[in-house]
């Protein structure tokens, strides 16, 4: 078992990505770490380690989380024991972590796995990458190959070994998945040319070019490590959730609940320090709400604007909550295989109905804010002005909707299906609204999480009306997702070779200021083609019980969910 491994940093033992990333072989040698310590939900995003610019997913977003209702008291010395409870709007799509996209999978998911690093936990600006089953890397040729020694003795939750080969195994998976199961983050490893495990503990991963978003991918949650051996039985990391992480699964009744308990022979001396883990299968978010003010959940994701006022007044003051800029978006896809939503015209005009300013006041309530393919308020984003230019992205035009419809020769009302899920209802409510208005009358198909998906994936619909995680705010992260033409989930099924160009410039681009010009470019003609339409960036008010200790809300859904090192008090 490893000391107390928590996250106490040595001054050495932390790095922000983008010293890592720019840094070259001696700024990634030998990143070790020890030990824990004691974070406040409330307080800022800690800032980057250098005032160099970042490389990799790079900064939280702008205007770190803020504290809401009231302060949590100071954490105190950790305490073992007590169930932390939390409500999640759907069950998972899937109970394989490497194929799903949503929060509701992930964290129950989470707490089960470790990867080969992870995002610092107490860090909220998600900048800082810090070891986690690798105890420290190196890269010997300036980010072409990269050394990874693992921690040695850490097993899975079945008693088996982890070795480098099971780690080998699942970035395979992810790359190429099997069966032709969806892998959303297969693009993220797109300069991987081979993984190699060259001892039992030691992992080699080389690449076919230079790929500065690489280590703070391989450090999200999405990039959990499984046994080899399930893989290659089942096909995938299966419905057990077997890995090596702080907490195993229990039980799981689809529609119910999600029950995780503590492992007992978790590797990181002393944690985790809670006994388990429940998620409640809650699809009424009002219900779900009424519960956790009156204590029965210790964690509420997305609290209404309307409600903020009643944390503290209904909860006795045993809650509170933090405001989180995102890298979360309402976003639109169009199915351009149909007619008339191969016409930019038509997308266009799809934009101009969907007025901004309404919209987030109707969607979150004016938690939110506006974006292009990346958020604005991050490193890469658009300056505000430049995104203005692009049709819709300003203010909404009714009747220049309408001309653009008449030109492309469309018969109103134009008729069709808008997908969306159970849970995104203030979203696919308003949209249907306003894209009335310019005579787009759609019959929604709100289905629940899994069925949505599925429908999604097979291109069952006319429009898409969805939210959309991305895990960092990083292009590489970003573009290969929903974007370029082998995006997983480039459902509108729009494929730009200017876009796939200007993607594989800025993945290799070591410089960023050079990068971000690339992925301006990028973002620029994505929104110029309209092959999607982004409504705006969510900030989410994240609901916590002040019991809650060492907890850190983080502007990505994807980075801090093992909860290893959170405790209650009693």
């Amino acid at each position: 078992m490893r000391a107390d491994r928590g996250w106490q940093r040595q001054a050495a033992g932390v790095y922000a990505r983008r010293q890592i990333l720019f840094g070259g072989a001696a700024a990634g040698a030998a990143i070790a770490l020890a030990a824990c310590g004691g974070g406040n939900t409330n307080k800022n995003a800690a800032k980057p380690a250098t005032s160099a610019a970042p490389a990799g997913g790079g900064n939280a977003p702008a205007g770190s989380p803020r504290a809401g209702g009231t302060t949590a008291p100071a954490a105190g010395n950790p305490q073992y024991g007590g169930i932390l409870s939390q409500p999640i709007a759907s069950d998972p799509q899937a109970l394989d972590i490497h194929q799903v996209s949503t929060y509701v999978a992930v964290w129950p998911e989470a707490p089960c796995y470790n990867q080969l690093l992870q995002i610092d936990p107490a860090d909220a600006s998600d900048a800082k990458i810090v070891a986690d089953l690798a105890d420290s890397w190196e890269t010997p040729d300036k980010g072409l190959t990269y050394i990874f020694h693992l921690h040695p003795g850490v097993k899975f939750h079945d008693g088996t070994p982890l070795t480098a080969e099971d780690v080998k195994a699942n970035l395979d998976w992810i790359k190429s998945p099997t069966s032709k199961k969806p892998s959303p983050r297969a693009g993220v490893l797109g300069a991987v040319d081979s993984v190699v495990a060259t001892d039992a503990q030691t992992l080699t991963i080389k690449l076919k070019q230079p790929n500065p978003s690489l280590l703070s991918n391989l450090a999200t949650h999405y990039f959990a490590i499984g046994p080899k051996a399930v893989i290659d039985s089942a096909g995938d990391l299966g419905d057990k959730f077997i890995g090596s992480g702080p907490f195993q699964l229990k039980t799981y009744n689809r529609g119910d609940h999600i029950e995780l308990v503590k492992n007992p022979n978790y590797w990181v001396q002393g944690r985790p320090y809670l006994d388990g883990l429940n998620f409640y299968i809650v699809p009424d978010a009002n219900t779900a709400f009424t519960n956790f003010l009156g204590g029965q959940y210790q964690k509420f994701h997305q609290i209404l604007h309307e409600n903020l006022s009643r944390v503290k007044s209904e909860s006795g003051g045993k809650a509170t909550y933090v405001t989180v800029p995102t890298y979360t978006r309402n976003i639109i896809f169009f199915n351009t295989t149909k007619k008339p939503w191969d016409d930019l015209r038509v997308r266009q005009a799809v934009s101009l109905l969907l007025d901004r300013d309404d919209a987030i006041q109707a969607i979150d309530g004016g938690d939110g804010e506006r974006g292009g393919y990346m958020r604005v308020g991050g490193q890469w984003g658009l300056p505000i002005e430049q995104l203005k230019t692009i049709p819709g992205y300003d203010k909404g035009d009714v009747n220049q909707a309408k001309a653009l419809l008449q030109q492309a020769g469309v018969q109103l009302p134009i008729r069709g299906s808008l997908l969306s899920r159970n849970d995104f209802n203030n979203e696919y409510t308003y949209v249907q609204q306003a894209l009335a208005k310019g005579g787009i009358q759609l019959d929604l198909d709100a289905r629940d999480n899994a069925a949505a998906y599925d429908a999604a994936y097979k291109g069952q619909f006319d429009i898409i009306a969805w939210v959309v995680s991305i895990v960092l705010d990083d292009p590489d992260a970003t573009f290969a997702e929903i974007a370029t033409s082998n995006a997983v989930r480039n459902w509108s099924a729009l494929k730009d070779p200017q876009i796939d160009d200007l993607y594989a410039k800025q993945t290799v681009e070591l410089d960023y200021q050079k990068r971000k010009q690339l992925v301006n470019q990028m973002d620029m003609r994505a929104l110029s083609i309209f092959q999607t339409v982004c409504i705006d960036f969510i900030k989410y008010n994240e609901g916590l019980a002040t019991s809650v200790k060492n907890y850190t809300f983080h502007g990505s859904l994807y980075t801090n969910n093992r909860m290893q090192d959170v405790w209650l008090t009693k």
